[in-house]
């Protein structure tokens, strides 16, 4: 009977590290999770500036703003803030937007094109620049963004959209890599 009975005192005891263990990693790696990419720890505010427009679209630099503004304190967890104070900045340029021709085939019957897909693309130069440290975090020099649409189905101010979405998304991973 006292083999059983500190066997089940050690099995208990065992039982309870384990648990100890994995709580500990569970916790880790929740942590982890947390701060994997993004910014560094310093960076906790950050203010979005208008970018430069080299195209004629003059709206485009306010929707790609607005677009970062809503995606940058979700995706980096940081907060918005005026330049004056922020950690960082968010600075750009728009280089183009452009519509390049059509993928098509030919009509059913032989007789002319049918159009399957278009697409507008924004290119754009974007830098991440820390102001605490007074250096750039992250610069990209070429970014192409594109958007697709249906000319069938979907006005070319769905593809415009989409590719201001994809900008966003492609500031936020450029800085995610970084780090």
């Amino acid at each position: 009977m006292p083999n059983l009975l500190h066997h089940q005192f050690g099995f208990r005891r065992a039982l309870r590290g384990s648990l100890h263990v994995g709580l500990v990693l569970l916790a880790s790696s929740c942590m982890y999770s947390l701060v994997q990419g993004g910014l560094p720890g310093h960076i906790r505010t950050i203010a979005v500036l208008p970018f430069e427009n080299n195209t004629v679209e003059a709206i485009l630099s306010t929707e790609v703003q607005q677009q970062l503004q809503d995606r940058i304190p979700r995706d980096l967890g940081v907060r918005l803030a005026a330049p004056g104070v922020a950690d960082a900045l968010i600075r750009g340029r728009i280089v183009a937007i452009e519509e390049p021709p059509p993928t098509a085939r030919a009509a059913e019957g032989g007789t002319g094109i049918q159009v399957l897909e278009r697409e507008i693309r924004i290119v754009a130069e974007t830098e991440i620049y820390d102001v605490r440290q007074n250096r750039p975090l992250y610069k990209a020099n070429s970014l192409t963004a594109i958007g697709r649409f249906r000319p069938d189905t979907e006005a070319s101010s769905v593809a415009r959209a989409r590719a201001i979405t994809e900008l966003a998304r492609l500031i936020v991973q450029g800085a995610q890599s970084q780090w």
